[in-house]
């Protein structure tokens, strides 16, 4: 039996449609309806990996419907291995900042040349603070001398070495402990075990101590005001490089300081040269009568 087109029968039928506008309409063709081929169904990738370096675990991508339940437990975040980059990057020490602070133990270097290397390793600054903090762990005294001195003039960018400065305070050498000290008095955390090193210095028999100490002190400004009662029995040191200093401590305390004028006015009377000239200023500071103060 022969089968008959269902395309073409739908073709004619709609031609006569637009010929007869009176004829009844024909009844609807019946035809049977092939389904269209159910295509195979995409076989589901394998979960696509990336590799973030031979230290870190394989993460897999989720594909599309996929159960994330299915997937192996993540790693804990604290349990990753840092293969990029660490937390903490080892300070640099700069080779060019390295060598000069060698050269300042070059036997034969003129006094100049050595103030300029000095000047060099200071200007520096924050680049330098690898350098003296590593000094400050040798077993060298000089060196140890030499860094603690150069951080005390730094201020705050020598922050970096405070756990060097602080075992300084226990130094063997009076100079480290002295100049750890004035670089501690840069740190608010840190001044009050500043103050009770220098304090102890200050207490010296040796003169060269007491002078180091006095200097140092002056770093402290008007934070020392809770020191005036022992800064006022410092000014009756015999050394005069130790009460110019002191005397220019009180001044810069100022107010606080009322106490001391008495015995700063006696000096200012009695001493010629430097020391006058100190005492002199810091009564005019204590009491409020220098151009500085009256502007």
């Amino acid at each position: 039996m022969r089968h008959t087109s269902v395309q073409p029968v739908l073709v004619g039928l709609a031609l006569l449609a637009g010929c007869q506008k009176a004829a009844p309409e024909p009844p609807a063709a019946t035809s049977t309806t092939i389904p269209a081929p159910t295509p195979e169904a995409a076989p589901v990738p394998d979960p696509v990996v990336v590799a973030m370096g031979d230290d870190i675990p394989a993460l897999p991508l989720i594909p599309a419907g996929q159960v994330i339940a299915d997937l192996p437990p993540a790693t804990p975040l604290g349990e990753l291995p840092l293969a990029i980059a660490p937390a903490q990057v080892a300070e640099e020490i700069k080779p060019e900042l390295a060598a000069a602070f060698e050269k300042l133990f070059e036997p034969g270097l003129e006094g100049d040349q050595w103030e300029a290397v000095h000047l060099s390793l200071v200007e520096a600054g924050g680049d330098a603070v690898p350098v003296l903090r590593q000094a400050l762990e040798s077993k060298d005294v000089a060196r140890r001398e030499q860094a603690s001195s150069i951080l005390s003039l730094l201020g705050a960018v020598g922050e970096p070495a405070v756990p060097q400065l602080l075992k300084g305070l226990k130094d063997d050498s009076a100079f480290v402990r002295a100049t750890s000290a004035a670089a501690l008095a840069s740190f608010s955390a840190h001044q009050e075990k500043a103050k009770t090193t220098l304090l102890e210095l200050l207490d010296s028999k040796d003169p060269e101590l007491r002078r180091l100490a006095a200097t140092n002190l002056s770093i402290l400004g008007e934070s020392a005001s809770d020191l005036v009662p022992r800064l006022t029995l410092a000014l009756d040191d015999a050394d005069s490089e130790v009460v110019r200093p002191i005397a220019q401590l009180l001044g810069q305390i100022g107010g606080p300081a009322r106490a001391a004028v008495p015995r700063l006015q006696q000096i200012a009377f009695e001493k010629q040269g430097e020391v006058k000239e100190a005492a002199t200023l810091a009564v005019e500071l204590i009491e409020g009568r220098s151009e500085a103060t009256s502007k």
